[in-house]
């Protein structure tokens, strides 16, 4: 999901990208939904910090929209800022690359927890 320079409100083009990832995930009953934002290098750590923070929200808070409120996920949202670049930030179109959420589907949380008592 890619954003706009210096925003964390989801492009047009998001909802549909969205709803074909949750179409992907509801095949899975339980799952947890890793979602992690980032920013191309441009402005200051902590700026970077708080609009990835947005962006991984705002791509949390659409996706609990698709799936409503009976789906049985669970969130693990991070952000990162500028720190995880997917590519150089040294071209306008590498910038846009990076500026994305990620969304990584694991076990869910309890699966782990299982874990830890045996």
């Amino acid at each position: 999901v890619l954003f706009d320079v210096g925003k964390y409100n989801l492009k047009k083009d998001a909802r549909a990208t969205l709803d074909s990832l949750a179409a992907k995930i509801r095949i899975i009953d339980k799952a947890t939904l890793v979602i992690e934002g980032h920013t191309d290098s441009d402005g200051s750590h902590d700026m970077n910090l708080i609009l990835s923070e947005n962006r991984s929200n705002a791509v949390k808070k659409k996706l609990q929209e698709i799936f409503g409120d009976d789906a049985q996920y669970d969130y693990d949202v991070r952000w990162y800022g500028k720190t995880k670049p997917r590519v150089p930030n040294d071209s306008d179109e590498n910038k846009q690359l990076n500026r994305r959420v990620e969304v990584t589907v694991q076990p869910p949380q309890e699966y782990y927890q299982s874990l830890e008592t045996h």
